[in-house]
């Protein structure tokens, strides 16, 4: 842990079968369409859909729904500090067509001028990337994580933000920053805090309107072994 000791930690302990611990994560449900994107999947509270595994792992699932697709969302209930929060997760993924897992954030308050910053989006494609956005959505700034994300294996995505910036790392190579001065309105500073979203879309704009095939399902899953936060050292006030 850093100096100081982490602010929100989940490891992910519990009952193989038990849902993630809602002092710490609440599901947030609808759909299809509730989120926009044009995606197709229906977010549902489950533990078909969210899981502990019992080897201190989270499991988000896409299963199929008489030919529709459950899946889920979950939010942090911790939101970090204004301008001064390090997040990372420690996130397995495989390779699905139509699959659009995330990790990534948001402030307190209405999309889009609370700021959004996708810290890990996998579009199917074999590859992950991550992008911060201004408050208007119409700007953003992005890039490709340096690792694999898709060869099955834990890598560890972190954002870290301090007042007037942000950079996203994976496995401690930096692949994506921003500044005030690069998008503007810079909506981070002055946003409620942070809180984190982990999710898995079917469909929709990320995934090129590519839907999965039902036959891909039981892959279909994104294993989290850790999400931490803390205090970043604030700079610049």
């Amino acid at each position: 842990a850093p100096a100081g000791g982490f602010k929100f930690a989940d490891e992910f302990p519990g009952a193989a079968g038990s849902l993630p611990n809602p002092a710490n994560w609440a599901f947030e449900t609808g759909g299809p369409g509730a989120f926009g994107n044009n995606e197709t999947e229906t977010y549902v509270k489950s533990a078909e859909n969210a899981y502990i595994d019992g080897a201190g792992h989270l499991v988000l699932a896409v299963t199929s729904n008489g030919g529709s697709f459950n899946s889920a969302r979950l939010g942090s209930v911790y939101t970090s500090p204004q301008a001064a929060s390090t997040w990372e997760a420690s996130i397995a993924l495989a390779n699905i067509p139509g699959c659009w897992p995330a990790f990534w954030f948001r402030g307190r308050g209405q999309w889009p001028g609370c700021g959004e910053c996708d810290c890990m989006e996998e579009f199917g494609e074999g590859y992950a990337a991550g992008t911060i956005w201004n408050s208007t959505a119409t700007a953003s700034q992005t890039g490709h994580c340096p690792a694999d994300a898709t060869d099955g294996k834990f890598h560890i995505y972190r954002m870290v933000q301090t007042y007037g910036s942000i950079a996203l790392y994976c496995d401690n190579v930096q692949y994506a920053a921003a500044t005030s001065n690069d998008l503007n309105p810079w909506p981070f500073d002055d946003n409620g805090g942070f809180y984190n979203i982990i999710n898995i879309a079917t469909n929709g704009t990320g995934t090129g309107g590519v839907s999965p095939s039902v036959s891909a399902l039981p892959n279909a899953k994104m294993l989290v072994d850790f999400v931490h936060a803390w205090r970043t050292l604030r700079t610049g006030r």
